[in-house]
């Protein structure tokens, strides 16, 4: 995700199918997927009619809600000659599990801090954590970023009316740029909290209470030596027999329940 390489999204979407991936969108309002976009290429963004800046804020921000949509508008009051108050809330709905939010959440911090949206410096203008996902498609031809902090998800994007490739779409007329500066004057002066920037894991069903180990790396989870240039983030429940019995400089042989493990690049963190 943070250097927009999409070969694991293209196998996670095969394995769980077009129809169960779009059915997300459809649960937040997305308005114009048509039979045509029931294809391994709609995980891309190969959609036949594309989706607006609306649909996609709504969709980030539903991720920095726990993985609660709530249907946007622009109203806050309606109150009737008399007084009364008519205006109710939009409804809500679950979409994603609470973990599963704060996981992409925390993988998507990454694209800003060191990958595609690296280029806007966005910790050297704010101390608020935030996290997106840049996009593009072939031949230049649109360009996005969409991303939040606690306070505020805001989406942006660059494109031509007759669909033409925008020149600089790299450069000066990037999104990323576009994002920073409207999130900045958004932000301005905001003292709450960071929400789910600060939000921890609940232990899944079935887990003991108690800590819960991550091991992250390159060619974690590894038996016996062998590597892997996948990056693998893997959590362990509570009450899980961690024992760390070696280290090297860029590597750890570790116990868990019973199980030797060579972790590379190793990170152990509880």
């Amino acid at each position: 995700v943070t250097w927009s390489r999409n070969g694991c999204a293209l196998v996670l979407y095969d394995e769980i199918t077009p129809e169960q991936g779009l059915s997300y969108l459809l649960d937040m309002g997305f308005s114009r997927i048509v039979p045509d976009d029931y294809y391994l290429s709609s995980c891309l963004g190969g959609m036949t009619y594309g989706v607006n800046t609306v649909e996609m804020a709504s969709a980030y921000s539903t991720l920095s809600n726990y993985g609660v949509y709530t249907k946007v508008d622009c109203i806050t009051s309606m109150v009737s000659p008399d007084g009364k108050e008519l205006y109710q809330e939009p409804k809500q709905g679950t979409i994603y599990e609470r973990n599963a939010a704060i996981e992409m959440t925390d993988i998507m911090r990454d694209v800003i801090k060191s990958g595609t949206a690296a280029g806007m410096k966005w910790d050297n203008a704010s101390d608020l954590p935030a996290a997106g996902k840049t996009g593009t498609t072939n031949d230049d031809t649109n360009g996005w970023f969409c991303g939040y902090t606690a306070p505020y998800t805001v989406a942006a994007w660059v494109g031509k009316d007759d669909n033409t490739t925008v020149s600089n779409l790299y450069d000066s007329y990037n999104p990323i740029y576009i994002w920073k500066d409207v999130m900045l004057a958004l932000t301005e002066g905001y003292d709450g909290d960071n929400g789910i920037f600060e939000a921890e894991k609940e232990a899944e069903e079935g887990q003991e209470d108690g800590e819960i180990w991550t091991v992250v790396g390159s060619g974690a989870n590894v038996r016996d030596g062998a590597s892997s240039s996948s990056n693998v983030v893997f959590a362990l429940p509570g009450g899980t027999e961690v024992e760390v019995i070696e280290h090297g400089d860029d590597w750890s042989k570790v116990k868990i329940d019973g199980e030797i493990y060579y972790i590379y690049s190793p990170l152990l963190t509880r």
